[in-house]
């Protein structure tokens, strides 16, 4: 039994390194698809790259330390830039009425019967919590 849930578990990596759907179609762990996935890695290997002067990177650390630095100053906000803009754009979907409302406090027999209006087994949200829990 250990043998072959080493091998599920084997057989279950292969399948996510290859991205394919042949294992669920009945082909199991051959020499194919290690051939398929070691190709996929290497297609998907960054080996070198240009830095912002034009100069070759090529050492593992120098390109970690190249991805850091580029995507640190995207999502770096530089001075000057004025998100107002773009906020202007945005239609409010609260209003102040409706805030004043939703700021209010909650009355417990309102949260009870909401509550009792749900399906107990099923989740509101995306958290996956099912009413019943509440």
């Amino acid at each position: 039994m250990k043998i072959n849930e080493l091998k599920a578990q084997e057989e279950a990596l292969w399948f996510q390194r290859s991205q394919q759907n042949w294992l669920t179609e009945g082909d199991k762990n051959t020499a194919f698809f290690h051939q398929k996935a070691s190709q996929r890695l290497h297609a998907n290997t960054i080996n070198q790259l240009k830095d912002g002067n034009d100069h070759l990177v090529e050492d593992e650390e120098e390109l970690e330390e190249l991805f850091v630095n580029y995507f640190s100053n995207i999502c770096k906000l530089k001075g000057g830039r004025n998100s107002s803009k773009v906020t202007n754009l945005v239609q409010p979907r609260v209003m102040t009425d409706m805030n004043e409302r939703l700021m209010q406090p909650y009355i417990v027999e309102e949260v009870f019967n909401a509550l009792m209006q749900m399906r107990p087994t099923k989740a509101p949200g995306p958290c996956g919590i099912p009413t019943l829990f509440f």
